[in-house]
């Protein structure tokens, strides 16, 4: 018995290693509700590789809670793919169940279907179109695709994964039996077979002025998906922004409209739904921000689960700067030809660029917060490439330069921000101490809450570091040395400005790339840490600060000593290694992240002690209990003291003994 659970263990950690995935943007994937089904949350969260095929299970019978048979009229299929090019072809299986698993026999296949690489809609819906229609309870969606971790992924929702399958050893795994809560992109077209009337609110769009002060009205898509004439249907919205609610207005009389009665609608009819020429919103005169809830409501619809949709929207008016993060390596000719590229177009005066050199080799530019902001974007390799935080380019490519161009030109057009202006100062004394003091305002600005609590203020160090060996000398390179702080909770509204003062050490906290500090600056932004998506970004030159004006001195800094030891160092695998941690204050919870000389996370440690001395060990293993590889490690260890998150890095050498 004690060998067969032995055999069981070893099979699920060789399972859990065969797939894995890296996080993507999190941001909505625009999806027709035109008699869809599926799984996912519309949300490109996880890009998933490690097999070559991928599938999702359609259960009419338990699609809907309450009721227990259910059968769907499939007539297509939409297959959402992420990264930038691939050269595999993609084959598209719409089949049979069998036992719980995809039934890929001939007589099980009902369509399949091969899209190659020049035809893939890449970031975007994959359409697929059934021969004929199919009707059952149960239905299999296979995807077959090569997947790797540099070009060619699956996206996935981060929600669920009872319904997706992933192929190992020619057995289809479910995702939540294997601990992966993930939801394939893939969808059904179609429509349910039901007794009664089925509408769906498929969507809502927007006509009028989408400005401060302006006109809206809303249009909205409904389909009829039952064989009757459906009567006596209306719409119910509620506009809210964070001041208050907005009433939906008559036109001709300035009345209130409570909800919009719709006709009477066709059997297996889309009909849209324009009510511009008699209703409208109307706007307030200052920025703010918008969300729409709106019902579809109808007594005799018997499934009402995609009657009702969401809209949020930011109407902001001030233009704001495009923050260019570069993932990038010395010596490397891709990472090269990103700069070459970027200093054709960029214009200096509306943006601003940051380099990360994560990778241990590249010293002196590697740096460990260049590998934290890695790591921050879920990035896999180098080069890479994000605009205003939210649009990746991932590799160096033939094309990369005409999307650069594209996605740097639309974010100059049409990237909004709240902040209507932002203001920084620093002063400096003889021993390198210095204030850095920033305020920004966001105007007239009206912000919900839950937005504001999900923003982060970041500043850190950045440095010109053109013309030294290993980069390119005819370009200028601002590469991340230092990240001084990190602050969140901030108290925004359109009456105060936010100011922060942030103190380090110009001498002591971080050292140059070149030896001279005239070369650095301070880099300062605004970042939803959901969504990603950058609100500001400005920079201070040190040659700007101010000297002999802190009003701080070293007698009034709450100073507290703290080390990190490591030890054995290089480590050889016998016994265990210590990571010894000590202060002269109080410590809550220290942890250790471990990570290889990719940049991947391969173990953390955490302590639930409190007091001024810690020790945590590690065997040499991963979160698998798989042994690594010989090799440099770069140990971050996090310790809280009070309420401040304290960062040391430290690296060490593991050998294996022969």
């Amino acid at each position: 018995m004690k060998k067969i659970l032995i055999i069981t263990f070893i099979a699920c950690i060789s399972l859990l290693n065969s797939i894995n995935y890296f996080s993507a943007s999190g941001q909505n994937v625009t999806v027709c509700r035109d008699s869809l089904v599926y799984y996912h949350t519309n949300a490109d969260d996880q890009h998933w590789y490690g097999t070559d095929s991928w599938a999702v299970k359609f259960d009419f019978n338990n699609y809907f809670s309450g009721i227990d048979f259910l059968e769907f009229q499939a007539e297509g299929a939409r297959v959402y793919i992420p990264g930038q090019q691939s050269s595999d072809s993609m084959t598209v299986i719409f089949c049979k169940n069998d036992y719980n698993q995809p039934d890929l026999t001939l007589e099980g296949i009902l369509y399949q279907q091969d899209i190659q690489p020049v035809a893939m809609n890449f970031q975007d819906w994959n359409d697929i179109n059934f021969s004929q229609t199919f009707t059952d309870t149960i239905f299999w969606l296979v995807v077959n695709y090569p997947t790797n971790t540099s070009t060619q992924f699956i996206s996935a929702s981060a929600v669920d994964g009872a319904h997706s399958y992933f192929l190992d050893n020619g057995y289809y795994y479910n995702m939540l039996a294997n601990s992966f809560e993930s939801e394939f992109l893939f969808s059904l077209k179609g429509r349910f077979i039901t007794e009664g009337t089925d509408l769906d609110l498929i969507t809502l769009s927007w006509v009028g002025d989408m400005v401060p002060a302006g006109e809206v009205s809303p249009v909205f898509i409904v389909k009829n998906n039952s064989s009757e004439i459906v009567h006596n249907a209306y719409i119910n919205i509620d506009f809210i922004c964070p001041e208050e609610q907005i009433d939906l207005t008559y036109i001709t009389t300035g009345n209130v409209c409570d909800s919009i009665l719709l006709p009477s609608i066709p059997p297996d009819q889309t009909i849209q739904y324009d009510v511009s020429d008699s209703l409208f919103y109307q706007l307030f005169e200052r920025p703010a921000q918008y969300e729409v809830d709106v019902e579809l409501v109808c007594i005799s619809d018997s499934l009402t689960q995609n009657n009702s949709y969401n809209d949020q929207f930011n109407l902001f008016i001030y233009d704001k700067k495009v923050f260019v993060e570069n993932a990038v390596k010395a010596n490397d000719v891709n990472s090269e030809n990103v700069w070459n590229d970027q200093s054709e177009i960029l214009h200096s005066d509306s943006s601003l660029v940051l380099n990360y050199f994560a990778n241990f080799p590249d010293e002196p530019f590697f740096n460990p917060y260049s590998l934290e902001r890695f790591h921050y974007y879920d990035l896999m390799g180098f080069p890479a490439t994000i605009l205003n935080g939210t649009n990746k380019i991932l590799g160096y490519y033939s094309g990369y330069s005409d999307e650069f161009s594209s996605i740097y030109n639309q974010e100059l057009e049409e990237a909004k921000t709240f902040v209507e202006s932002d203001t920084s100062y620093a002063c400096y004394n003889d021993i390198g101490n210095v204030e850095f003091v920033v305020q920004f305002e966001c105007g007239q600005t009206s912000l919900f809450t839950d937005f504001i609590a999900g923003l982060t203020f970041y500043t850190a160090i950045m440095e010109n570091v053109s013309g030294i060996q290993g980069l390119p000398s005819n370009i200028d390179i601002q590469a991340m040395l230092y990240m001084v702080d990190e602050a969140t909770g901030l108290l925004l509204n359109y009456e105060e400005p936010f100011g922060d003062t942030i103190s380090f050490n110009m001498i002591e906290d971080f050292e140059t790339i070149s030896g001279d500090t005239a070369n650095c600056s301070v880099v300062y932004w605004l970042q939803d840490n959901f969504s990603k998506e950058v609100f500001l970004v400005n920079s201070l030159p040190f040659t700007e600060f101010i000297p002999g004006l802190v009003s701080i001195d070293e007698d009034d800094i709450s100073i507290y000593q703290q080390s990190v030891q490591i030890y054995p160092n290089p480590y050889k695998f016998s016994g265990y290694l210590n990571i010894n941690l000590n202060s002269s204050r109080e410590v809550q919870q220290p942890t250790v992240a471990i990570y290889n000389i990719k940049g991947q996370l391969i173990k953390k440690i955490r302590s639930n002690d409190i007091g001024y001395s810690h020790t945590l060990i590690w065997d040499g293993r991963d979160n698998n209990n798989k042994e690594v590889a010989n090799g440099v490690y770069l140990m971050k260890v996090e310790s809280k003291i009070g309420g401040t998150i304290n960062k040391q890095f430290r690296k060490c050498l593991l050998l294996k003994q022969k």
